[in-house]
């Protein structure tokens, strides 16, 4: 299974325009992740952080 990660800083609309509904969404600490299963061996992982450069690095800690 591939497994992807896309920090959104602003833009989350576009990602739900592009990718309609996630098939789940969490919270995790001030993030809600959302989950997409691109194809049936791929799985992309969608987080909205914010404006900012502090705001787009803590995001990754969820790696």
């Amino acid at each position: 299974m591939k497994k992807f990660g896309l920090v959104v800083a602003v833009e989350v609309q576009s990602v739900l325009d592009r990718y309609g509904s996630p098939i789940k969404e969490e919270k995790m600490d001030a993030y809600n992740v959302l989950t997409y299963q691109i194809t049936p061996d791929t799985v992309l992982y969608v987080i909205s952080c914010g404006a900012g450069e502090i705001a787009a690095q803590r995001p990754l800690n969820f790696a």
